[in-house]
């Protein structure tokens, strides 16, 4: 896989390109596809499951981050927080658009819970609890991440935080649906608390 065939990469790359001199974005990304090779070498054989999170996301952000810190970069956590938001708002006026059509405000808490369980469960690399599961309220907890884990691994736990925020943005204006939300692991939280009311 190419650092270039990450979304979440390209939105990086997008806030980099306009903030920093060409020669500096070059220099950045570069050493970035470097980072990112390391990487997948250093963890070459991770199940879909797993991967989903960390080569497409995890590992990009990662890689781009201390990228922008070895090249001096000194806006290097805003760039990260600007890239991830454009993105996860986009993801967010996706979800809003389904919602305005007629009955899926109750499909989403169904297709929301299918999805915890099969994309953040024990095979990803997560550890998560289902306190409420019904068709008006959903609320979930996480209390391990492989956000959390690698980014402590890789010497960057402060980058935690901007994972945390997309569920924000993604979650945080759904027309008819309240994303409720106390603390994460990523900001000193017991856990990441999913929650979810009509």
């Amino acid at each position: 896989m190419k650092l270039s065939e990450s979304k979440h990469a390209v939105s990086y790359k997008s806030v980099i390109d306009r903030k920093l001199s060409s020669g500096q974005a070059q220099k950045v990304w570069q050493r970035a596809e470097k980072n990112f090779d390391d990487l997948l070498q250093e963890n070459p054989n991770h199940t879909k499951e797993v991967a989903q999170h960390t080569y497409v996301s995890i590992f990009p952000a990662i890689s781009i981050y201390k990228a922008m810190q070895s090249c001096g970069v000194e806006d290097a956590m805003s760039i990260m927080e600007e890239g991830a938001a454009n993105l996860s708002r986009k993801r967010g006026k996706t979800y809003a658009g389904m919602l305005k059509i007629p009955g899926m405000k109750s499909l989403f808490m169904k297709i929301f819970a299918t999805g915890m369980r099969s994309g953040f469960g024990p095979e990803a690399g997560f550890t998560e609890r289902f306190i409420t599961e019904t068709s008006r309220e959903l609320k979930v907890e996480v209390t391990k991440c492989p956000y959390t884990d690698y980014c402590a691994k890789y010497g960057c736990p402060e980058l935690v935080h901007v994972f945390c925020k997309n569920d924000e943005y993604a979650y945080g204006n759904l027309p008819g649906i309240q994303f409720l939300r106390t603390q994460t692991l990523g900001t000193g939280g017991r856990c990441c608390d999913f929650h979810f009311k009509r």
